[in-house]
C-alpha cells in the first residue's frame, strides 16, 4: 500500500469518527453547564439521560404475600422491587441538574412525561440487572476513572469545584457515581447485544447514491490545544511553544485539561462546526504547522496548534467507511430497541394507573451513551 493510500485511510477513519461524534451530539446529554463551560469539545462521558438510574436514589422494598401490587406511593413494581413516585421525582431532579432535562409545565404534557419516565426507569433497571447477569457490568474503579476524566475535562481537575457545582445543583457525588455506573453498564450491554450487526456493500452503496451530498464531510483540522485560566498564562505558554517548537511539552506543563495533557494537548480531527466560534476562526485561519492564540472561550484562554489539515471528502470511496458506520449504527439501534422491549415484556412490571405507559410509547430514547 502506498503512503498516499495509508494517509487516505487515516483521514477516512478520523473523518468517520468526527462525523459519528457530531451526529450523536444531539442525543448526548451535557454536563458542561455545571462547570459554566459552554459546549463540550471532547466526549469523556457519553451519558444518556433516558438511561439514567442512580441506584442509591431508589426506594427498594420487598413485598410480602397478599400485598397489593403497588402502594399508593408506588409508581411501579418489578417482581418484588418497588420504585416509588418520590423516587421518580428525585431522579428527574438529578436529570435536570446533570443534563438540563426540561420538565413540561402543561398538565397534559406532564402526564405523558411522567408515564414515559416510569417506563424508561423500569427499562433502565432491567438493563442494569441484565448487564450484571451477562458479566459486562463495570466495577467501581472504572466508574472512578470515568468521573476523573470528566472532572479533568470540564473542571481542570479541580475536584472541589466539581463537588461544589453538584452541591449547588442539589445532587450528591454518590448519585453521580450511580448514574455513571448505570450508563457504562448500559453501554457495555449495548455493545454486547449489537456486536454482530453488519451491512452489505450493496446497502452502503445504495445509501450513498440516494443522498451523495448528505454524506460529504467538510474540511477538518487535526488540532492540539493548551487551556489556561488567564491571558497572561496563555501568552507564556505561547512564548514557550514558539521558542522551543515543542507544543506537547508545553501542553503537559501548562494545560488545565487533564483529559488531553498526557496526549500533549491533542484534541483530534475536527470540523469548524465542532468548535466554539472564536477558537474555530483562529484554528482554521492559522497555517498548517502554525500556532495561534491566545483565544478566549467560555472555558478559558487557549493556545492552539494546527497539526494537520484535511480537505473535504465527497466521493463514495472517500466516505464509504463513514456511510457504513452510520448504517451499522442505525441498525444497531433497531436491534437494541427490540432487545429492550423484550426485556420489558419478559419482566413482571406493574404500574400504578397514573404511571402506566401509553400503548404507543417506544424505546427510541433508550440509547446508552458512548465512553
Amino acid at each position: 500500500m502506498t503512503e498516499k493510500s495509508i494517509v487516505g485511510e487515516q483521514q477516512l477513519g478520523e473523518a468517520a469518527s468526527a462525523a459519528d461524534e457530531a451526529a450523536g451530539d444531539a442525543r448526548r446529554p451535557r454536563l458542561a453547564r455545571l462547570a459554566g463551560s459552554g459546549r463540550r469539545r471532547t466526549v469523556v462521558l457519553g451519558l444518556a439521560a433516558a438511561l439514567a438510574f442512580a441506584g442509591g436514589a431508589w426506594l427498594v422494598t420487598e413485598r410480602g404475600e397478599g400485598e397489593s401490587p403497588a402502594t399508593a406511593e408506588a409508581a411501579f413494581v418489578i417482581d418484588d422491587t418497588e420504585v416509588s413516585a418520590g423516587d421518580i421525582e428525585d431522579r428527574v431532579e438529578v436529570l435536570e441538574v446533570l443534563y438540563g432535562l426540561a420538565v413540561p409545565q402543561e398538565d397534559a404534557e406532564l402526564e405523558d412525561f411522567r408515564r414515559e419516565a416510569a417506563r424508561t426507569f423500569a427499562a433502565t433497571l432491567l438493563i442494569g440487572q441484565e448487564a450484571a447477569a451477562r458479566g459486562v457490568a463495570v466495577d467501581e474503579a472504572e466508574v472512578s476513572e470515568a468521573i476523573d476524566r470528566f472532572v479533568g475535562e470540564l473542571f481542570g481537575g479541580d475536584r472541589a469545584r466539581f463537588e461544589s457545582a453538584l452541591e449547588d445543583g442539589g445532587i450528591s457525588i454518590d448519585a453521580v457515581r450511580d448514574e455513571v455506573k448505570l450508563q457504562l453498564d448500559g453501554q457495555a450491554l449495548f455493545e454486547l447485544v449489537t456486536g454482530g450487526v453488519e451491512v452489505s456493500p450493496a446497502e452502503v452503496r445504495a445509501a450513498y447514491d440516494a443522498e451523495p451530498v448528505a454524506w460529504a464531510v467538510p474540511p477538518r483540522r487535526r488540532l492540539a490545544a493548551i487551556v489556561t485560566a488567564d491571558p497572561a498564562t496563555a501568552r507564556r505558554a505561547l512564548d514557550e511553544v514558539e521558542a522551543s517548537g515543542d507544543f506537547a511539552a508545553a501542553a503537559r506543563r501548562f494545560t488545565l485539561d487533564d483529559a488531553t495533557r498526557d496526549q500533549g494537548g491533542l484534541l483530534g480531527t475536527l470540523t469548524r462546526a465542532q468548535l466554539d466560534r472564536p477558537f474555530a476562526t483562529a484554528a482554521f485561519d492559522a497555517p498548517v504547522g502554525g500556532y495561534f492564540g491566545p483565544v478566549r472561550t467560555d472555558r478559558g484562554w487557549y493556545v492552539g496548534h494546527v497539526v494537520r489539515a484535511f480537505p473535504p471528502l465527497r466521493s463514495f470511496g472517500q466516505v464509504r467507511e463513514a456511510v457504513e458506520q452510520s448504517l451499522v449504527g442505525q441498525r444497531s439501534l433497531l436491534v437494541w430497541e427490540s432487545f429492550v422491549e423484550e426485556q420489558l415484556a419478559a419482566a413482571d412490571v406493574r404500574y400504578e394507573p397514573a404511571y402506566e405507559p401509553r400503548p404507543d410509547d417506544g424505546t427510541g430514547t433508550l440509547i446508552p451513551g458512548g465512553p
